[in-house]
């Protein structure tokens, strides 16, 4: 018996987001926000569901060679640290680290919107 392989039909923005169990996106939002969303199951590709949680910086922020830190609604305390380089990074590869009590890599994102509102996907960090 032969088996043949098949060409994916997902995209870029599909792969990135299949099989994460557990997933924060750090998003910055063209009126001036930045978020972090909690995805419990990693996100749908196509826009939907929204985040389960949601935690705005209140700003703006830089994510590299920075950490920031926002307290989401649920109580839970999330922290990355991007590392400085972390731009020049092509989508998927590591870019810094995250922590709420357990670890977390986070990667280079793809800047595809998630919020539907101006807002891109700049970094996402998946449960390590």
């Amino acid at each position: 018996m032969t088996s043949t392989a098949l060409a994916s039909p997902l995209s870029q923005n599909d792969l990135e987001a299949r099989d994460i169990p557990e997933s924060v996106f750090l998003v910055n939002c063209a009126g001036g926000q930045s978020f972090m969303e909690y995805f419990p199951a990693g996100p749908n590709p196509h826009g939907a569901p929204p985040p389960q949680d949601l935690c705005n910086l209140g700003r703006i922020v830089h994510w590299e060679g920075e950490t920031h830190s926002c307290r989401f609604p649920t109580g839970v305390t999330f922290t990355s640290h991007i590392v400085s380089y972390a731009a020049s990074k092509a989508v998927g590869e590591y870019a810094g680290f995250g922590n709420n009590g357990s670890p977390w890599t986070c990667y280079r994102g793809s800047q595809r919107n998630l919020l539907g509102q101006g807002c891109i996907n700049v970094y996402y960090c998946n449960k390590s």
